[in-house]
């Protein structure tokens, strides 16, 4: 897989310098030099999106197309749910991607409900290796491509979708994020009739893709890239235990009204957390925070982990900043009824100890397709 191998320190605040990190799927020296320059100049996340669209636009006019693409998506993504600019800025984004990688994909759609679910086609069709992949709570598929292609790569049919909540669905046709997972990812797996499929989640999809391989059976392999046990857990321990705890506790007791005081309070002081739970609630389709917490709590594996059959690879990474890794053990222990559970902890020595091992994407790519391959026609109990 082409891609650079290395996780910069260009911030002092783990998510704006993870989210910095993240545009670095396509990074060149000169990509490395400019974000460190940006990011000097970055306090907040409208500072982020300024220093962002400025440079997608220099790099547009010095004929940088993909480094350009990067930097629209790194302006969308900090930007409110209600910004006028958003819709026109992912338009944006979309178009460069098809310039920029369209060549390695086709572009499909898949009718789920009444709308259509976007997926994009690599490899050759006739392979019989087939791999189902898709993302969390806040990726697109487009931003992907170049691992897409080292699956291609590898001798694998590639069909990567979005579903509900995510990329166009959530952007063109407002359709917000459902737990049940299983259904559009039948869908797809209909559409084309798939069959031996392996799962892969991103993110969020590391629940969503086991919560679909608990419900079809033509998912033979499902992997975590990375864990997500509790979607709530993750959310909710970003401002320590002692938060997380107490917005358990009242929404245990059905304190709607006191969490959303709370919290727009917060949202009125932090703007990550403000774009934080505002985006949230755009994701989920909520018309508060307290309802935004509640829908999180939906985001469980603990209750489906036990009908889980297929063989599970679950990744994590030992410094992320967004899932603890308490979860990863947590999770091995649930899928008691798997075929077979396989952990892997990236370490920092690796770059790859990140969120989704941003820093070494070649690295967990090579690792999945290893796996996949050891475990296709695997026996059970391996």
């Amino acid at each position: 897989m082409d891609s650079p191998v290395g996780f910069h320190h260009f911030h002092s605040d783990a998510n704006l310098n993870y989210e910095m990190n993240r545009l670095m799927l396509g990074g060149t020296p000169e990509m490395i030099a400019e974000i460190q320059d940006a990011a000097s100049r970055i306090r907040s996340l409208d500072d982020f999106v300024t220093e962002m669209l400025a440079l997608a636009r220099k790099a547009e006019r010095d004929g940088r197309l993909e480094q350009a693409m990067h930097y629209t998506r790194g302006a969308e993504f900090f930007m409110a749910a209600d910004d006028p600019r958003k819709q026109a800025t992912y338009e944006r984004f979309i178009s460069l991607a098809d310039t920029v990688w369209g060549p390695h994909y086709e572009r499909y759609s898949v009718l789920y409900e009444d709308v259509a679910l976007p997926v994009l086609l690599l490899g050759r069709p006739e392979s019989a290796r087939v791999i189902l992949i898709h993302g969390g709570f806040d990726s697109f598929i487009e931003e992907f491509v170049p691992v897409f292609v080292a699956f291609a790569d590898a001798g694998f049919r590639v069909v990567a979708f979005e579903g509900p909540g995510q990329g166009a669905l959530l952007r063109r046709q407002r359709l917000p994020m459902t737990p049940e997972w299983e259904r559009p990812t039948t869908a797809v797996i209909e559409h084309f009739a798939l069959a031996d499929v392996t799962l892969i989640g991103g993110s969020l999809g590391g629940y969503l893709a086991l919560r679909a391989a608990a419900f079809e059976a033509r998912i033979q392999r499902v992997v975590a890239f990375d864990v997500m046990y509790d979607f709530f857990d993750c959310v909710a321990s970003r401002k320590g235990p002692v938060v997380r705890f107490g917005l358990a506790f009242l929404l245990s007791f059905g304190a709607s009204g006191v969490v959303d005081a709370v919290a727009r309070a917060m949202m009125r002081r932090d703007n990550l957390a403000r774009w934080g739970i505002g985006h949230g609630m755009d994701v989920m389709g909520k018309g508060s925070p307290s309802a935004f917490f509640y829908e999180t709590q939906r985001y469980r594996s603990r209750p489906i982990s036990h009908l889980v059959k297929q063989d599970v690879l679950l990744l994590a990474g030992e410094a992320d900043h967004f899932v603890p890794l308490r979860q990863l053990a947590a999770q091995a222990r649930a899928l008691g009824n798997a075929r077979s559970v396989t952990t892997r902890i990236f370490r920092a020595s690796e770059n790859a100890a990140s969120h989704c091992q941003v820093g070494n994407l070649p690295l967990v790519v090579q690792t999945m397709v290893e796996w996949i391959t050891k475990h296709t026609g695997a026996p059970a109990g391996s």
